[in-house]
C-alpha cells in the first residue's frame, strides 16, 4: 500500500542524503512531515510507518463482506500474478526454481504451472473457460464440502452449536449457467487468463461460457510425485518462449479487475449467507480508497509547499504539522532529531549487550569503501580497525557472506560475489552497493553504519 511506497522513498532519501516531504490527508485530517538529511528522523522512524495489515483471507469463517473481498483479492493475486510469476521463473531456469522449494510442495507448484502452460494448446478460449469453471468448482464446492466434512467429524457431538453468528455454515454451490453472477465469475476469470497469456480478451463472449459449461464435467486429478510432475511439465514446455506469461497486478481502476472481484466476492458472500455488496463500496474497500475532503488535501498541500520553500532557502526552522478541520485543530512541532545509536549494557531486542561503533552515529552516517575489495580484505579491515569479528555481510537484503557457511568465495570481490549470489549481473546504472556488516566483540553485538561500496 501507500506505506510501502513511502518506505521505499524513505530508504532512497536516507541512502542518497536527499530531503523528503511527506504529506497525507484522510477524511478531515492531514499531516506533513519534513525529513532533512543528518538533522531529522526519517519517515521509517515514526509510528506512521506501521502498515495496517489485513488478516489473512484463507479464513474459512468470514462474517462480513470485508473478509470476503479480501479473499477475492487473494484469489486474484495468487492466480493472475503469483502463478504467472512462478511459471515465468520456471521457464527461465527450471532447476533453480525446483531447488528453492522442498519436495513436499513441488508437485502442487508444478501442477499449477502445467495448467497454465496447457492453456495455449488447442482452443485457447475454451481452455481458459474450462480453467475458470474448475476454479469455480474448487472455490465454491470442493473446498466448502471439505470444510463441512472436517467440522462435522471434529464436532460431531456438538455440530449445531459450532455454527453460529461468528461461524456461518457455508452452502456448497455448483455452477449455474442461468446465474449472471456465476457466469460473470467464469467470464472475467477466463478474460484475465487471456491477459496472462498476452492475448486480448475482447473476443471472448459471455455466451461461450454458457456453451462450454453445459458440457463441462470436473475431471478427477491424479496425484503425482515431484519427479512425475517435473517430467510432465518438461514435456509440455518444449519449444515455448521463456517470457510467455504476463503478471497482472491488481488495479482498482481497471474495470476487468474490479468486475472479477465483484463476481468472486459476491458469490462467496452467497455461499456464507452474507449480504452482497455493490460495486462502489467494493471498489472503495478493495482499492483502499479513503474518502477525504478536498479542503483537507488542499491544507496538507499548502503546508507541504511552505516547507518546500524553506528547504529551497536552506532555512533550519522546519515544522511538522497535523490538523483536523472538523474540530478545528492545527498542531505544529519541530521535527524530531535523528535517532542516535548508543552502546547499551542490555538491549531488549538483541537480548544482550550492544556496542555502537562509532558512538552516537545515526542512520544517515555511512562509511565509504572503493573497489576492488574482496570479502576477505573487508573482514580483515574491520577486524584491524575495530576489533570486530564479522559474522554476516548483507547487500541490501541478500546475505553475501555468513561465517558458518562454505568460505570458498571469500576471495571474490564484493561485486562479483553479489552477482554470484543474485545469479544475475548488477545493472549497468548501479555504481554503488549498500553493505550492512553484522559482527561482535566477544559476547557483545556490534552496530555499525552502512558501508557505501563504490565500484
Amino acid at each position: 500500500g501507500d506505506v510501502y511506497k513511502r518506505q521505499s522513498l524513505d530508504t532512497r532519501s536516507v541512502w542518497h542524503h536527499k530531503p523528503l516531504l511527506d504529506a497525507a490527508a484522510e477524511c478531515t485530517s492531514g499531516s506533513v512531515q519534513v525529513v532533512v538529511p543528518r538533522l531529522t528522523e526519517s519517515y521509517a522512524d515514526t509510528g506512521c510507518a506501521e502498515e495496517i495489515y489485513r488478516e489473512a483471507c484463507t479464513v474459512n469463517y468470514p462474517t462480513g463482506i470485508e473478509k470476503v473481498i479480501d479473499w477475492a483479492l487473494d484469489v486474484f493475486n495468487g492466480t493472475f500474478f503469483g502463478a504467472a510469476q512462478q511459471a515465468s521463473e520456471y521457464l527461465a531456469d527450471p532447476q533453480q526454481f525446483i531447488a528453492q522449494y522442498n519436495e513436499a510442495i513441488i508437485p502442487n507448484k508444478l501442477k499449477e504451472i502445467t495448467k497454465l502452460v496447457k492453456l495455449r494448446k488447442g482452443n485457447v478460449f475454451e481452455n481458459c473457460i474450462r480453467y475458470a469453471l474448475e476454479s469455480f468448482h474448487y472455490n465454491f464446492s470442493k473446498i466448502i464440502l471439505d470444510i463441512l466434512s472436517v467440522e462435522q467429524s471434529s464436532f460431531e457431538h456438538d455440530a449445531k452449536s459450532f455454527w453460529n453468528n461468528f461461524r456461518r455454515a457455508p452452502t456448497p454451490t455448483n455452477f449455474d449457467f442461468n446465474s449472471e453472477l456465476h457466469v460473470s465469475y467464469v467470464y472475467y476469470f477466463a478474460s484475465l487468463l487471456l491477459c496472462v497469456l498476452g492475448l486480448s480478451s475482447e473476443k471472448l463472449a459471455r455466451e461461450e461460457v454458457r456453451m462450454v459449461a453445459k458440457g463441462f464435467a470436473v475431471e478427477e486429478e491424479k496425484e503425482l510425485s515431484a519427479k512425475e510432475s517435473e517430467e510432465l511439465l518438461q514435456e509440455e514446455v518444449k519449444g515455448l518462449e521463456k517470457e510467455l506469461f504476463v503478471q497482472i497486478e491488481f488495479d482498482k481502476d481497471d474495470d476487468l479487475h474490479m468486475e472479477f472481484i465483484y463476481a468472486a466476492a459476491n458469490t462467496r458472500a452467497k455461499v456464507y449467507k452474507i449480504p452482497e455488496c455493490d460495486r462502489t463500496k467494493m471498489k472503495i474497500y478493495a482499492g483502499g480508497i479513503i474518502p477525504t475532503l478536498i479542503t483537507a488535501v488542499s491544507s496538507a498541500a499548502g503546508l507541504a509547499c511552505t516547507e518546500l520553500v524553506k528547504l529551497v532557502q536552506s532555512t533550519s526552522s522546519h515544522t511538522n504539522s497535523s490538523f483536523n478541520l472538523a474540530l478545528p485543530l492545527f498542531v505544529f512541532a519541530p521535527p524530531a532529531p535523528a535517532l542516535k545509536v548508543v552502546s547499551k549494557a542490555f538491549d531488549e531486542m538483541i537480548g544482550g549487550p550492544i556496542k555502537a561503533i562509532p558512538e552516537n552515529h545515526t542512520k544517515w552516517d555511512t562509511t565509504t569503501l572503493h573497489a576492488p575489495v574482496t570479502v576477505r580484505e573487508l573482514i580483515k579491515k574491520i577486524k584491524e580497525e575495530h576489533g570486530v569479528d564479522v559474522s554476516i555481510i548483507l547487500c541490501g537484503e541478500l546475505a553475501i557472506y555468513m561465517d558458518m557457511n562454505n568460505k570458498t568465495d571469500i576471495d571474490l570481490s564484493i561485486e562479483k560475489l553479489t552477482e554470484k549470489k543474485m545469479k544475475a549481473k548488477i545493472h549497468v546504472g548501479v555504481k554503488s552497493l549498500r553493505l550492512e556488516v553484522l559482527g561482535d566483540i566477544g559476547d557483545t553485538t556490534v552496530v555499525m553504519p552502512s558501508i557505501r561500496y563504490i565500484f
